[in-house]
């Protein structure tokens, strides 16, 4: 139910006095990329970012494309390694893993 309010804006959310209980209303943010700068984008679900902190997964994702343990043409095996280590957290703080949703978008350049 609740991730379906979240998306969608669900009716079901809406109090008799028409307060949201959880809003429809999207976060958005406007970031202007620099293709000299970033070299790839994490999208992720609170799964991970619960347990692993933005700085954590941008130096993990360098680190795996630059031994080789996964190409960024494989953005699935780079986005397995963030997902196993969000999961080593959640089995190490003994408590069920959350959802854990990741998209990793590389930019055409190469890893230096």
């Amino acid at each position: 139910f609740l991730n379906v309010a979240r998306s969608l804006g669900d009716f079901w959310s809406v109090t008799k006095d028409h307060q949201y209980l959880v809003s429809p209303i999207p976060d958005i943010h406007v970031y202007r990329l620099d293709r000299n700068i970033h070299k790839f984008i994490i999208v992720a679900s609170d799964g991970l970012w619960d347990m692993v902190t933005p700085p954590e997964a941008i130096d993990t994702v360098h680190s795996i494309c630059k031994s080789g343990l996964a190409d960024k043409s494989e953005a699935t095996g780079v986005a397995k390694c963030l997902t196993n280590k969000a999961l080593e957290r959640w089995n190490q703080k003994g408590i069920p893993a959350d959802n854990i949703s990741i998209i990793i978008g590389f930019m055409y350049i190469k890893f230096q």
